[in-house]
């Protein structure tokens, strides 16, 4: 495999990755100051344990049932022609988060906001038709690592905003990711360039309700026809994939403040630390990604995602959080997304890449949908409490592990 030049590597950052990156920095700046307190925010609105879940597992409901028509649309209208509408109109939503008045009016916004993420399929869609083969994975790699900047500074901020405001905080800081959000569609807007749509390819592209509704059996016809490895990824996102995820995501912080006796600053520094780890580790390992075969680099990513779940049953202290954050982040924001998305950019034609990964995302979201709501129940009921969904995410996460070196079959590329 050849090696690509400093010169290669400028001119794909010139192009729709650059604009990508840069975007997703924005967005970055104001998400990583309200998102790791997203959680306590549903709670100081009256939403209990379960209402976390609800809110959360409901949001990805939304999502998951408009993914798959969001990548019908992705390889028909093409890459760009979603993305652009849907950045404004997304953005614009992030200003109502910061004046809701209740948990419940919270849920319907959040469950909106997910359902117009349709087109998710095409931003990593746009990224991976742009990337030669040969650095396919490190060039994904990079888009994991860049938005992870301002991840760097902004938790502890948005700590600070919640241990001085409150909640007054958390809103305040909803109002500067809209404001970063505007920024970054206008740059999507301004240099993104068009990469596949049938449009292009016949000179035409009919679009109807219809059409869209027959996109949920024409995605299983894709699908059905796809290589066989793109199966095997759905039925571990369906069933085992979620838990160890969802886990941290949902209750980390609900864990960490009012289990371990973290400060909201505290946590924000912890998940600042756990994004350098990433940042620093991704970079380490960047020149050998596609030189390795995606099931193994699959493989640890998955190893990373259970040892959290060991040290938070062995050890139940405030500084066992930072080893689990980190390691979290190293897995399920840099390790495994390259991993699954090389794969299939390997085994899946460009024609229908933007449906097959609509129905991986799908997937993964009807996963975690599920998944969360029984997790949130576990969490919710005293007599078992965390510990027990501790338990059961590690249990599941380990078999996790088996079925993938059993069952993902490696492609020579």
């Amino acid at each position: 495999m050849r090696r690509p030049g400093l010169y290669e590597y400028i001119t794909i950052m010139k192009g729709n990755v650059g604009v990508m990156i840069l975007s997703w920095v924005l967005f970055g700046i104001g998400w990583a100051i309200v998102m790791p307190y997203f959680s306590l925010y549903i709670k100081l609105l009256g939403g209990g344990d379960f209402g976390v879940s609800l809110v959360r597992s409901l949001g990805v409901l939304g999502a998951a049932l408009m993914t798959i028509p969001g990548g019908y649309l992705t390889d028909k209208l093409g890459r760009r022609r979603l993305i652009i509408p849907m950045t404004w109109i997304i953005t614009l939503i992030t200003f109502l988060y910061a004046i809701v008045p209740d948990w419940i009016t919270l849920l319907i916004l959040w469950f909106i906001d997910s359902t117009l993420h349709f087109y998710r399929p095409a931003l990593m869609t746009i990224i991976v038709d742009s990337l030669p083969p040969h650095i396919r994975a490190r060039g994904i790699a990079l888009t994991m690592i860049a938005p992870n900047i301002p991840w760097l500074i902004m938790p502890p901020i948005g700590g600070y905003l919640y241990d001085l405001y409150g909640i007054q905080g958390i809103r305040l800081g909803f109002i500067i990711a809209g404001i970063v959000g505007l920024l970054a569609a206008s740059l999507r807007t301004k240099y993104l360039k068009e990469t596949y749509s049938e449009y292009q390819v016949t000179g035409k592209a009919k679009i109807s309700l219809r059409e869209i509704l027959h996109s949920y059996i024409d995605v299983y016809r894709v699908v059905k026809e796809a290589h066989i490895g793109i199966r095997v990824l759905t039925l571990d996102l369906l069933l085992l994939s979620a838990w160890a995820i969802g886990f941290l995501e949902a209750y980390g912080v609900i864990y960490a403040t009012e289990y371990l006796n973290i400060t909201g600053k505290e946590w924000g520094v912890y998940t600042a630390l756990a994004s350098l780890s990433s940042m620093i580790v991704s970079i380490i390992v960047l020149p050998v990604l596609d030189s390795m075969p995606r099931k193994r680099l699959l493989s640890i990513g998955l190893l990373l995602k259970t040892i959290p779940y060991v040290l938070l049953l062995s050890l139940r202290i405030k500084e066992v959080m930072l080893p689990i954050l980190i390691l979290n982040t190293i897995s399920s924001h840099t390790i495994l997304p390259v991993a699954r998305n090389s794969y299939i950019g390997d085994i899946t034609p460009a024609s229908i890449r933007g449906r097959v990964i609509s129905f991986i995302n799908t997937s993964a979201q009807i996963g975690y949908t599920w998944t969360l709501l029984i997790l949130g129940y576990i969490y919710s009921i005293k007599a078992l409490g965390p510990y027990m969904a501790i338990t059961i995410t590690l249990i599941l996460s380990i078999i996790e592990i088996f079925y993938i070196l059993l069952f993902l079959r490696e492609e020579h590329r």
